[in-house]
C-alpha cells in the first residue's frame, strides 16, 4: 500500500523537491551566517565570572538578535504569498460553511424551543394530575370514614382501596420526572431527534464569586497569568506567592 508521502510525490507537483531543500538553497547565505555565528558561540565562556566574560557574551548576543530579526523578516516575506492564498482559500470555504452554520443554528433553536415547551407541558401535566390524585385520595378517605360511620364496612373498604390507589398515583407523579431525552424523542427516517440537559453556571456578581471553590478547576498557567497581571499593576504581596524584583542581563 502506498504511503502518504508516496501519494504526495505522485500527485500534482510531486516532482518538486521538499520545501526545506528549496528554502535552504534560496537562503544559503543567510543560513551560512547562522552556522558561523553558532560556531563562534561555541567559544563563549561557560560561566560568566568577569566583566570581560560578559562583554564576550554581549558580542554574541547582539548579532544573534539582529540575525533573528532578519530570519523572521525573511520568513514573513517568504510566507506572504502562501498566507494570502491560504486566507483566500479559507475565506471561500468558510463563507459557504457559515451559510450552513447560520441556518443550522436557527433550525436547532426552533427545535430547542419546542423541546422546552414539551418538557414544561409535561411538568405541568404531572403537577395537575398529582393534585387531582391527592384530591381524590382525600375524597375517598372521607367517603370511607362516612361509610364506616354508617356501618357500611364493604363500602368503607372499597373507598379505602381507591384512596390508596390515588395516593400511589400521586406519589408516582411527584417522583422523578421522565428523562428529557425520552419525553422529546422523535424519529424520522434514519434520524433520531431528542434533547440533552446540562447544568450551567452564570456569573451574576463577580465581586462575591467564591473563587476558593473554583480554585481546583483553574489551571496553574491561568493563576500565573493572574499573578503576573497583579504584579504589573503594582501588587507586591500575595499569599502563596513570592513577589520580588528580578534581574536579567540586557545587551544593545
Amino acid at each position: 500500500m502506498a504511503s502518504e508521502d508516496d501519494e504526495l510525490r505522485h500527485g500534482v507537483g510531486g516532482n518538486n523537491p521538499p520545501r526545506s531543500e528549496v528554502l535552504a538553497d534560496e537562503h544559503r547565505d543567510l543560513i551560512r551566517e547562522v552556522d558561523e555565528l553558532l560556531t563562534k558561540a561555541m567559544t563563549a565562556p561557560a560561566v560568566v565570572s568577569t566583566p570581560e566574560h560578559k562583554a564576550q557574551i554581549g558580542e554574541l548576543v547582539v548579532p544573534m538578535a539582529r540575525l533573528m530579526k532578519r530570519l523572521d523578516d525573511t520568513r514573513a516575506e517568504a510566507v506572504r504569498p502562501h498566507l494570502q492564498a491560504q486566507r483566500e482559500t479559507n475565506g471561500w470555504f468558510n463563507d459557504h460553511a457559515t451559510r450552513i452554520s447560520t441556518l443550522k443554528t436557527e433550525l436547532e433553536a426552533r427545535a430547542t424551543a419546542y423541546d422546552r415547551a414539551v418538557i414544561e407541558n409535561e411538568r405541568k401535566r404531572r403537577e395537575e394530575e398529582a393534585a387531582k390524585a391527592l384530591e381524590e385520595e382525600k375524597r375517598q378517605t372521607e367517603l370511607a370514614a362516612l361509610a364506616a360511620a354508617n356501618g357500611d364496612l364493604a363500602g368503607s373498604a372499597a373507598a379505602d382501596e381507591k384512596a390508596e390507589q390515588a395516593a400511589i398515583a400521586a406519589a408516582s407523579l411527584e417522583g422523578p420526572a421522565p428523562k428529557a431525552a425520552d419525553v422529546t424523542r422523535v424519529r424520522s427516517g434514519g434520524v433520531v431527534g431528542s434533547s440533552r440537559t446540562e447544568w450551567k453556571g452564570e456569573i451574576i456578581d463577580i465581586d462575591n464569586l467564591d473563587v476558593v471553590k473554583l480554585r481546583p478547576y483553574l489551571k496553574r498557567d491561568d493563576l500565573q497569568k493572574a499573578l503576573n497581571a497583579y504584579v504589573r499593576t503594582g501588587g507586591r504581596e500575595c499569599a502563596g506567592a513570592v513577589i520580588k524584583e528580578d534581574v536579567k542581563a540586557s545587551f544593545r
